[in-house]
């Protein structure tokens, strides 16, 4: 198979393969040892993602596809800190700050791609939950920003201790509502921030439904 033929193909699946890879992110600190995971699988898969984004506008502008490219390669160089250097703090919350961009530009496209499609189909679901998956990393990403800033945002949580695995699942039970309240927000900021995500995750709710249920009724009347 060539080159375009296979980038054709990763286009066709974007959705697919991204509900994949960020399937492996959330899970996958629980599957793994947590020294692999955090240094080198997590940094590889997000790599994998920025790559898969640049396909994913592939048929947008120029400016577009290279912010996209921007991205793959910070991630790259991340990647490579991550594996070869001690990762300093300054460097953590500089990571972070560019995954936060990265993964916002990222639901952003990943959600226009959704409501421009004509018809209902499974990658109209898949891009749904990508969407979703996406709101999630990044409450899991601003909340380990927090917590890297200021150790306290956060309580029974150590800030060097499977940091993010437990933001993912913080974040999560956040945007679902579930709050067992094992991990609760102390800082004003923490408590803001929270708030605001438990809010994002209803109205996220009540638009994709609307969004997916308008295209069907639009499909039965066409």
């Amino acid at each position: 198979m060539d080159a375009s033929r296979l980038q054709s193909r990763l286009y066709k699946f974007r959705f697919e393969i991204l509900a994949l890879l960020l399937t492996a992110i959330v899970f996958g600190g629980g599957i793994f040892p947590f020294t692999i995971f955090d240094e080198v699988i997590l940094p590889l898969i997000i790599f994998l993602a920025a790559g898969l984004s640049v396909i994913m506008v592939q048929y947008r502008k120029l400016s577009l596809r290279l912010v996209f490219g921007t991205f793959a390669v910070l991630a790259l160089l991340m990647m490579l800190l991550r594996i070869f250097t001690d990762f300093h703090i300054q460097v953590r919350i500089a990571s972070l700050e560019v995954f936060i961009l990265f993964f916002g530009v990222l639901s952003n496209e990943v959600f226009r791609q959704m409501v421009n499609e004509k018809e209902i189909t499974s990658s109209i679901i898949f891009a749904a939950f990508d969407c979703y998956l996406l709101l999630g990393m990044l409450g899991a990403m601003l909340f380990s920003l927090l917590m890297v800033m200021d150790p306290n945002a956060f309580t029974n949580i150590d800030s060097e201790d499977n940091l993010f695995n437990k933001m993912i699942y913080f974040s999560f039970i956040t945007l679902t509502s579930i709050g067992f309240g094992d991990i609760s927000p102390q800082s004003m900021l923490a408590e803001k921030i929270t708030a605001f995500y438990g809010l994002i995750s209803h109205f996220y709710s009540v638009v994709i439904v609307g969004i997916i249920v308008g295209k069907y009724v639009a499909r039965r009347n066409g």
